[in-house]
């Protein structure tokens, strides 16, 4: 297991905020420009991915993978971290596979991709890994790697806002966030963004090729 001193980073996407008006509608006239930038720290999402691949009962040669690849991601090792990450991904592991859309995103070990990030961001998301969710929702707000969706954007931030616990230190991150969105949409679409996300469930993981569609 990691040491208490132990951490990883890896990065993540800011947002940022501009407004101007778009026609008549003031409202809908701010748009949400989205930015790599600030550094949430995933220590525990990786300690996490280790006590889950240990309940579900994989073999430890899998969570030493896991511990592996983020020791290799923490000395600035990405290629080989990517492909152990991409490893686990493909086996159907959320946390692994959050990973992998983060390199993705940022191009660390792999060339930049925001189709795969989204890809595999969006894996690890319907199995219910807030982080996913939330960094899925941002890709639909700033329209990389999908059509911009601001009523997607709103049910996947609104989603990992939900399941965060008061003290992950980017829920307040996820509640600001949600609430610029909903500030760019009509009461119409905030409403059916809410009605995706109360019916909204996890899906089970199952494993697939790493180069294989999106599901």
């Amino acid at each position: 297991m990691l040491g208490e001193k132990e951490e990883i980073f890896l990065p993540s996407i800011d947002r940022r905020i501009t407004s101007s008006k778009m026609g008549e509608n003031a409202k809908m006239g701010k748009r949400l420009n989205v930015h790599h930038g600030h550094r949430i720290e995933l220590q525990g999402m990786v300690a996490s991915a280790l006590l889950v691949l240990a309940l579900l009962g994989a073999q430890a040669a899998e969570a030493q993978t896991f511990e592996n690849a983020s020791a290799a991601y923490r000395r600035g090792d990405y290629a080989v971290a990517f492909e152990s990450f991409r490893d686990l991904a493909a086996q159907g592991h959320a946390d692994a596979q959050a990973l992998v859309g983060h390199m993705y995103a940022e191009g660390r070990g792999v060339p930049q991709d925001d189709t795969e990030a989204v890809r595999w961001y969006r894996q690890a998301a319907e199995q219910g890994n807030a982080h996913a969710q939330y960094y899925l929702g941002i890709m639909y707000a700033g329209g990389r790697g999908v059509p911009q969706d601001y009523v997607q954007a709103h049910k996947w931030i609104n989603l990992a806002a939900a399941r965060s616990s008061a003290s992950d230190q980017w829920r307040e991150d996820a509640v600001q966030t949600r609430d610029d969105v909903a500030s760019t949409m009509t009461t119409v679409q905030i409403a059916e963004a809410q009605r995706l996300a109360r019916e909204w469930e996890p899906k089970q993981a199952s494993a697939q090729s790493p180069l294989g569609d999106a599901p």
